[in-house]
């Protein structure tokens, strides 16, 4: 997962501390269906009018190898540059781990069951207050997940729930878009 805070990107790493909030020891509700992205090219999970809705203003680029997370997975990078609030999404397939780990309370985010058209997902934030980012981990296929994150690059135009209310929206309509597909 690449996560942004305060300008500058990296890849997050499982950390030997405990999570900032307790974690839930539920489990992910049954998927509608699974749907494998072992082959998914995520620059196309998104239909032009999704985007349009989206406000995104610029062709999405798929990241470079530089830019892949710890897995060696390459996202795939959507825009709104043209205007203020500026902010991309980010979405990355995650073939080797399911969306179920980040319940276990192993890593040091904050995180919330949540759903993307009906898959289950966990909300992952790193704090309450001044987040620029959130991420929304939808759980797929076993043992295998799509990661959507939402980046604002306009400070202090969202609070936190706001930017973690985006990174919703774009997994609703990714997910809407994966499943129309299979």
């Amino acid at each position: 997962m690449v996560l942004t805070g305060c300008g500058v990107g990296g890849t997050a790493t499982p950390s030997s501390s405990p999570a900032t909030s307790p974690a839930s020891t539920a489990a992910l509700p049954a998927r509608p269906k699974a749907i494998s992205i072992d082959t998914l090219d995520p620059c196309t999970v998104l239909t032009t009018g999704q985007q349009q809705q989206l406000q995104l203003d610029q062709q999405p680029e798929r990241n470079g190898p530089g830019q892949a997370d710890k897995n060696g997975n390459r996202g795939c990078t959507f825009f709104k540059v043209g205007s203020s609030p500026r902010f991309t999404y980010l979405v990355t397939p995650v073939p080797q781990e399911g969306a179920e780990v980040w319940l276990k309370g192993e890593r040091n985010v904050l995180v919330k069951q949540v759903a993307a058209a009906g898959f289950g997902a966990v909300e992952t934030r790193i704090g309450d207050t001044a987040t620029s980012s959130c991420n929304v981990v939808i759980d797929v296929a076993p043992g295998q997940s799509l990661d959507v994150q939402f980046g604002l690059k306009t400070v202090g135009a969202m609070t936190t729930d706001q930017v973690c209310g985006k990174a919703r929206e774009g997994a609703e309509l990714i997910m809407q878009t994966l499943s129309a597909r299979s």
